[in-house]
């Protein structure tokens, strides 16, 4: 999936479930208005909170791309990383000097100026094996 509909599908996710959750706040202050009941509004709204704060969950922990839990590669060791998405499709890690693991995610044809390259999840490894930086990159030269 591009970048820019991922970041779209984002966008369209938080602002889906800020809506939810005004209407369901002004549905109970208009209850509270009127002095009725606030069982089934109240659940609403419960439910509502935890739709958005799961989507803000998952969106600020998938932050470079959505297969990839940032938080969770972050600090990870490469048997680790390896274990959980399987062999990188390029990689360029030496045990004990350190390097990458580079995992294809998309080739960017979008809708606003596509670049046309293969774009990668970068993980760089430090020299004890474990995951240092994490970033969306493309090979050197285009």
């Amino acid at each position: 999936m591009n970048a820019w509909y991922m970041l779209a599908a984002y966008v369209g996710a938080i602002l889906i479930c800020l809506a939810l959750c005004a209407a369901s706040l002004a549905v109970m202050m208009h209850g509270i208005v009127k002095q009725k009941r606030l069982g089934g509004r109240l659940a609403f709204l419960i439910a509502a909170g935890a739709v958005t704060a799961a989507v803000l969950l998952f969106t600020n922990s998938h932050e470079t791309y959505y297969r990839f839990n940032d938080w969770a590669v972050s600090g990870s060791t490469v048997q680790d990383i390896v274990k959980h998405y399987g062999e990188p499709d390029i990689n360029m890690y030496t045990p004990g000097r350190g390097g990458s693991l580079w995992y294809y995610i998309y080739t960017d044809e979008g809708p606003i100026m596509p670049d046309h390259l293969e774009h990668f999840y970068r993980i760089g490894i430090d020299e004890n094996g474990r995951a240092a930086e994490i970033s969306d990159t493309v090979r050197k030269g285009g």
